[in-house]
């Protein structure tokens, strides 16, 4: 009962706020797009919500990897996104309902949108679609209708940075081999619980994969198995946010959703997902030596001055330094660690404590719990004060992880999970953009620890090729069209000639001939042919009646000499 007082008083508290802050009346997105590969399927949705596919009744519009063993990693997944407004706590997250973020733009978060329903759409476009447009002609809709106007990213082909012209030469950058894009805002309409006032940001997402690796230092079949995302992240308030933290929530279910261990390496600025024995069993389980998958932030948010080498660059707060892996974290069904529900709790999450505040220990689960299992309780941490779940090689028996939970080899009891990754805190001034890059590496080894040393050397690469989230644009290359064949000017026969005689040239397509006899001296004297002939062989006479000496017979196609053949003429 206290707890519906207090959740009851929170509405009101909210529902006053709330008529400070302007909100739109949109509705919520429900366009989903699959990006696909002969590798993974991964769904999206313009509500801000990834990788499930709740009220789908297509099997495919879940998240699949590899595509061949219809098994998935993960149950689903969202952007999490909080910050200060004139010190006021925004938040934009959620996990599997109560959406946060609307389809379309936010040009001015003081006026937000009445409706966003002309903007709940993803664009798909492969580098397949660029192909077959070059060699037919025919754009597919998304690729003829690429939303540059609202930001998506274009390769400028024809020198005119303000436009899109397919035909020009200008093209979508995909930077992988498929991408979806799609636009969204925190603004369309009031939140429908956790007591949050909108930040007044648009957020523009690009998802794009691998068909094939485009650098020699990641194997191939790696990364066609890792998907990309990247929010770009645009404060479109009068005011900066402060404190601003980005996340990625995702309710991760290795095949069977609950036999799972978690594991950060804070080295390659990533939480991951692994089986908690070797058999991951089930009808949706991946059966003997199972994979593991992590999510990676290979761009993050530049942070303010703190010390620190944030980015291990090997330099301190140097200009654009990126705060890539601030917190790892997990929630579960219940306890101080339980999902969260109000905007303090998001928050909480993203600083690596618990959602009522609770410090995470490393030690046990991460805080008391009867038999180091893995479970709930009001308590904080027993062990050292830490931010990171896990950060420890398990492949390696080390503590801090979950089969090595208390320095003596004692191991956690594996079950489901939900994890998330924080980067941040930095700053974002008005009209400033944040740019987020994470990766979704999948690796599968011998067996399920031998997996994640797979994974973390997979991320290793990751990292060295993609690090700061720099994907160079891959352009698809306009053919060139084929020479057109070359002109042929037959001789003059027969040649001397007394009488009638002519040559024969072949045209490559129809055009206008004028062939002109001219004798010794230079002197222009008859007019062989003249006018437009079509495609093929066109013979060309010479005149009758010239006076016996030498001449040359001169062929011009479209205005253009194309060749000169000498004759004879005797009596």
């Amino acid at each position: 009962m206290l707890r519906l007082f207090a959740l009851l008083l929170l509405a009101v508290v909210h529902s006053v706020a709330a008529q400070d802050v302007p909100v739109g009346s949109c509705e919520v997105g429900v366009s989903i797009a699959v990006l696909e590969t002969s590798a993974l399927s991964v769904p999206v949705r313009t509500s801000g919500s990834l990788f499930w596919d709740y009220g789908s009744e297509a099997p495919r519009d879940r998240y699949v990897v590899p595509r061949e063993s219809d098994r998935s990693p993960v149950y689903a997944g969202s952007l999490w996104i909080s910050g200060f407004v004139e010190d006021s706590l925004r938040v934009a997250a959620t996990t599997y309902s109560s959406w946060a973020f609307w389809p379309g733009p936010l040009p001015d978060a003081d006026d937000p949108p009445d409706d966003c329903s002309a903007y709940d759409r993803i664009w798909t476009v492969s580098r397949a679609d660029l192909e077959r447009y070059y060699e037919t002609g025919q754009a597919a809709v998304d690729l003829e209708d690429w939303p540059v106007h609202l930001g998506a990213p274009v390769i400028d082909g024809d020198g005119d940075p303000g436009n899109y012209d397919l035909e020009g030469g200008d093209q979508p950058d995909l930077l992988g081999d498929v991408a979806a894009w799609w636009i969204m805002n925190d603004a369309g309409n009031e939140r429908e619980f956790y007591g949050s006032t909108p930040i007044g940001v648009e957020v523009r997402a690009h998802a794009f994969a691998f068909e094939d690796s485009p650098s020699a230092g990641i194997p191939e079949e790696a990364v066609r198995y890792t998907p990309f995302l990247r929010y770009e992240i645009v404060n479109r308030r009068s005011v900066s946010v402060d404190s601003l933290r980005v996340s990625l929530w995702t309710d991760v279910d290795l095949g069977t959703h609950d036999d799972d261990y978690l594991g950060t390496d804070t080295l390659r600025h990533m939480v991951y997902v692994y089986n908690g024995d070797d058999l991951d069993e089930g009808r949706s389980g991946y059966g003997a030596a199972p994979p593991a998958w992590g999510v990676q932030v290979l761009g993050g948010v530049v942070g303010l001055p703190n010390g620190r080498d944030d980015d291990l660059d090997g330099t301190t707060d140097e200009p654009g330094e990126e705060v890539r892996l601030a917190s790892t974290h997990y929630t579960t069904n219940e306890g101080p660690f339980g999902d969260p529900y109000l905007a303090e709790h998001f928050v909480n999450v993203q600083r690596g404590r618990g959602r009522f505040g609770a410090r995470l220990g490393a030690l046990g689960a991460g805080y008391p719990c009867e038999g180091g299992q893995f479970c709930g309780s009001n308590g904080a941490g027993g062990g050292p004060p830490t931010v990171y779940i896990y950060p420890s090689d398990p492949a390696a028996g080390e503590f801090w992880s979950e089969v090595n939970n208390d320095g003596q080899g004692g191991s956690n009891r594996p079950g489901e999970r939900r994890m998330v990754l924080t980067t941040g805190p930095g700053r974002l001034d008005p009209g400033q953009s944040a740019v987020v890059t994470f990766a979704f590496p999948f690796a599968r080894g011998a067996d399920h620890l031998t997996s994640v040393t797979e994974l973390r050397t997979l991320a290793g690469g990751l990292q060295a090729t993609f690090g700061g989230g720099t994907f160079p644009s891959r352009p698809v290359a306009r053919p060139e069209p084929p020479a057109p064949p070359a002109f042929a000017l037959s001789r003059v026969r027969p040649n001397p000639t007394s009488r009638s005689s002519r040559a024969v040239l072949e045209l490559p397509q129809g055009a206008a001939v004028e062939a002109v006899v001219y004798d010794a001296l230079g002197r222009r004297v008859a007019v062989a042919l003249s006018g437009t002939r079509p495609r093929g062989r066109v013979e060309i006479s010479v005149p009758d009646g010239l006076a016996p000496g030498v001449y040359m017979l001169r062929v011009e196609v479209e205005r253009a000499r194309m060749g000169a053949v000498p004759f004879t003429v005797v009596r």
